[in-house]
């Protein structure tokens, strides 16, 4: 519970959360994507992949919404 008890400690929470959050990233980050298949092609092209998964992450909640409402 080392985690917990620094951000209970903390005087800003948010900024000692993401301190966490970005340590464990590093940490645990060893893995990248080396090609992905986008509009039935296969990229090998880093900020091609990149903008594709921007382009729907920052998308997905949207669409969700647009086909769930209710």
């Amino acid at each position: 519970m080392y985690c917990g008890e620094l951000i209970f400690k903390s005087k800003n929470k948010t900024k000692t959360t993401w301190k966490i959050i970005k340590k464990e990233i590093e940490n645990n980050c060893q893995n990248s994507i080396k090609s992905s298949k986008i509009n039935n092609t296969v990229s090998n092209n880093p900020q091609e992949i990149a903008n594709t998964f921007n382009n729907y992450f920052s998308t997905v909640a949207d669409t969700y919404w647009k086909y769930h409402k209710g």
